[in-house]
C-alpha cells in the first residue's frame, strides 16, 4: 500500500508537469502494486481471521480499503492516464486533424472511458467510505482517513471530468457554429465570482475549429448598462434597482446571474448576444499558459516579466 501511495504521488507530480507519459507509468505502477496488495489481502488466512471476534472487524476494513484502493487505481485512474496518454502526446497531437483543428469526435470517445472509471471509482468510493479508521491503531490512523479522502477526491474530480468531455463535442461546434464571450478577471479587485472584469475575448467555433474575432478591455462598456430583468429580491439586495455596469456584473457570486448581466451590457453596444460567456482568471489561464513566453505583438517593451513585447510566465507547466 505505501508503494502505492508513493506511485499516487508520482502520478500528481508528473500531472502537474504536463508529462502524461510519466504519469502513465507511475499509473500502471501503482496499479501492479494495489493489485499485489489485494491478492495478499484475499489469501485465505487473512479470509478466515475475517470472521475472528477479536481481529475481525478490523481485517475486514484492512481487506475493504485494500480492495477499494485497487479499484480506484485499477479500473479508476489506469484507463484514464491511458487516455489521457494518447490524446496529450505530442502536445495534443491526439486531439487534433491534420488541419490543426480539434477533432470533435475525440472528446466523445475519452469521454466513455473516463464516464466507465468514474463509474468504478464512486463504487471504491462508497467502499472506503465504510471502513472506521478508529479501529486501526494510532499510527496508522492518518495513512487511512488519506487513503479514503484520496479516493474520494478522485472520484468527484472523475465525475466532474466525465462531464466536462460529455459536453466538449457541443462546446467545440460539433453541432454548429457558436460564439463565446470570453471575460478575464482580476483577482487584483476582488469580487465573488474571482475579480474585476478588465479584458474579454470573443471566439467563435465551428466544428473544431477556433476562431479569435475580437478583443478589448472594459472600457469597451464604458456607458454600456444591463438592464437586469428577471433579478430576484435577493439579487437587488447585490444590484440596486437601476441598470447594472459591467463592472458590477459580479456582485453576486452566481454566475448564472452575472453572465445574462454581462450578454445585457454586450447587446447594448450593438453586438449579438453569444451563445455562451466564460470568465477566466489567472489561475484559471496559467494552464493554458504554459512556461516560457507569449507573444504580445505591440505589448509593453522593458517592463519587468517583458521583453521585447514577450511576456515571461515563470513557475507555470511546462506544455507537452
Amino acid at each position: 500500500a505505501q508503494v502505492a501511495a508513493e506511485h499516487a504521488r508520482e502520478v500528481s507530480t508528473a500531472l502537474q508537469d504536463g508529462d502524461t507519459a510519466s504519469a502513465l507509468t507511475a499509473g500502471r505502477a501503482a496499479a501492479e502494486a494495489t493489485a499485489r496488495a489485494h491478492d495478499h489481502a484475499e489469501a485465505l488466512p487473512l479470509r478466515l481471521a475475517s470472521h475472528l471476534p477479536l481481529s475481525g472487524p478490523l481485517l475486514t476494513d484492512t481487506r475493504a480499503l485494500v480492495a477499494a484502493a485497487d479499484t480506484a487505481v485499477g479500473a479508476g485512474a489506469r484507463p484514464v492516464l491511458e487516455v489521457a496518454d494518447r490524446l496529450g502526446a505530442d502536445g495534443g497531437a491526439g486531439l487534433l486533424r491534420e488541419d490543426g483543428s480539434v477533432d470533435v469526435d475525440a472528446p466523445a470517445g475519452a469521454a466513455q472511458v473516463v464516464q466507465s472509471a468514474s463509474v468504478a471509482l464512486a463504487g471504491a468510493d462508497d467502499r472506503a467510505a465504510a471502513v472506521d479508521p478508529q479501529r486501526f491503531p494510532a499510527s496508522l490512523r492518518p495513512q487511512v482517513a488519506g487513503a479514503r479522502s484520496g479516493i474520494a477526491d478522485a472520484s468527484d474530480a472523475l465525475a466532474r471530468a466525465g462531464l466536462a468531455l460529455a459536453v466538449a463535442p457541443d462546446v467545440l461546434g460539433a453541432r454548429g457554429p457558436s460564439s463565446y464571450l470570453v471575460i478575464f478577471q482580476n483577482p487584483a479587485e476582488l469580487r465573488p465570482t474571482g475579480g474585476l472584469f478588465r479584458t474579454w475575448a470573443s471566439v467563435d467555433v465551428d466544428d473544431g475549429r477556433v476562431r479569435l474575432s475580437g478583443v478589448g478591455a472594459n472600457d469597451d462598456f464604458t456607458g454600456a448598462r444591463s438592464p437586469a430583468s428577471g433579478l430576484g429580491r435577493e439579487q437587488r439586495a447585490y444590484y440596486g434597482d437601476g441598470p447594472v455596469r459591467l463592472t458590477n456584473a459580479n456582485l453576486s457570486p452566481d454566475f448564472t446571474v452575472a453572465a445574462p448581466l454581462l450578454v445585457g451590457a454586450w447587446e447594448e453596444l450593438g453586438r449579438p448576444a453569444p451563445d455562451a460567456v466564460v470568465a477566466l482568471d489567472p489561475r484559471g489561464m496559467a494552464p493554458l499558459v504554459g512556461r516560457g513566453s507569449l507573444e504580445a505583438p505591440g505589448g509593453p517593451a522593458g517592463r519587468r516579466g517583458h521583453r521585447g513585447g514577450r511576456a515571461a510566465a515563470p513557475g507555470l507547466p511546462r506544455p507537452r
